[in-house]
């Protein structure tokens, strides 16, 4: 008979046949007595490897070059259980386009567009503009994001080297001298982006509010190149430095910084990892060399990521081209792929049957978009989706006037 014997390496299990020769009673009294304890030891040792495991966030590698070949449709009924358009409702002297960020919080909305923070309830009431374009106080000459304080209830607009606090009311509060642009607020720390160049040691620094360096990423890039130009980067209008999923957040820094951070308060450790492969850019190929003016076109760059339970969600624009592609990377399967049906680039929307939903933001609960209205008003004469009725009646209100709607897909619960 053959028994098993356990040997454990690691977090690794590997079984060694153990060949036993017996003829008696007594010898194979003693063999199943050993193979009943061996199975108890290996429960045992099961449970205790679970134990230690429990919690241990799972790693993960996306092969972009893999999943730019292939072509794959995703419902909206896959990632979501309903879909609301929110037509945005402003006076007569603004106009909402160019939409940048949108954040969801309580019963707001707060949308950075055209150089301004506005306000508006979750119907799409207006409800005010937040601080104003200038340089004095509670003023900001470009708001670059906008960030909620939930433990202090504020806004947080990061505007030139400065951040500025505002109350729900839109009542100025403060502002302090950060080297901002891209930033998020975790446990009471402010993590800041850097562009990744090969002048600067890091990717992102976390800082206290009296500006005291608590923790750091590295980049990888410093000093690793001579090279004379500008930044690593395409600066898309879209871009999203940090994320917030299942209660953390996340730093994916810039265009071509290809690892994902898990922030926790100070710390900071591997949460995945893009593969590239050959679309990375190299060092020497630094926009506003000769280089890059050649040959830039065939390089990309990742403005947009962010994820849910069961997909990562990520946009890639060519350096030079501006050419867009939003992939969803599936966690179950491991496998990714362009989000396109027949029809076209983006979610296909099965609920309200209205056009291809592309995902820019993701929180807690909702994965949102927007769509401008013009946009929409020849897409349905141009017969491009089949809106069900509800939603062409409210499709009915959109006019040529209409500002930028905002698309909110109301995640699985």
């Amino acid at each position: 008979m053959t028994l098993y014997k356990k040997h454990v390496l690691g977090n690794k299990v590997r079984l060694k046949g153990i060949r036993v020769f017996s003829q008696s009673t007594e010898t194979l009294f003693c063999d199943m007595k050993y193979i009943f304890v061996v199975i108890v030891v290996l429960i045992v040792s099961c449970k205790d490897y679970q134990k230690q495991n429990a919690g241990v966030d799972e790693f993960y590698t996306i092969h972009l070059e893999q999943s730019l070949k292939r072509e794959q449709a995703l419902l909206v009924s896959d990632i979501a259980d309903s879909v609301e358009y929110i037509i945005l409702e402003t006076p007569r002297d603004i106009i909402i386009s160019g939409i940048r960020q949108v954040v969801p919080f309580k019963e707001y909305l707060f949308v950075l567009a055209r150089g301004y923070v506005y306000q508006f309830l979750r119907n799409g009431q207006f409800v005010r503009q937040i601080g104003s374009q200038g340089r004095g106080p509670g003023e900001y000459v470009t708001p670059t994001k906008v960030v909620i304080n939930s433990p202090n209830n504020e806004i947080v607009i990061g505007g030139i080297s400065q951040l500025l606090f505002y109350t729900m009311d839109g009542i100025f509060l403060r502002s302090e001298i950060f080297p901002t642009g891209e930033f998020a607020i975790s446990d009471s720390l402010i993590w800041v982006a850097y562009s990744p160049t090969v002048w600067h040691e890091y990717q992102a620094i976390a800082f206290t509010l009296n500006r005291d360096t608590v923790s750091y990423i590295r980049n990888e890039a410093f000093g690793k190149a001579r090279v004379s130009g500008g930044y690593l980067t395409i600066m898309s209008f879209l871009l999203t430095s940090f994320y917030f999923y299942n209660g953390s957040a996340f730093f994916k820094g810039f265009e071509d910084n290809d690892t994902i951070w898990k922030l926790s308060g100070s710390n900071a450790k591997p949460h995945a990892h893009i593969n590239m492969g050959r679309y990375k850019l190299p060092l020497e190929y630094m926009p506003g060399t000769q280089a890059y003016i050649q040959h830039g076109e065939n390089f990309l760059g990742i403005p947009l990521f962010f994820e849910t339970d069961d997909y990562f969600f990520f946009m890639t624009q060519n350096r030079r081209l501006y050419e867009n592609n939003f992939l969803a990377f599936n966690k179950k399967n491991g496998i990714g792929f362009i989000i396109k049906d027949e029809k076209g680039l983006g979610i296909t929307d099965n609920i309200l049957g209205g056009p291809h939903i592309k995902p820019l933001w993701s929180t807690e609960k909702y994965i949102i978009s927007v769509y401008e209205g013009v946009d929409l008003l020849e897409d349905i004469e141009l017969g491009n989706f089949s809106p069900i009725l509800a939603f062409q009646k409210q499709l009915s209100t959109v006019t040529e006037n209409t500002n930028q709607l905002i698309i909110l897909c109301h995640k699985k619960r």
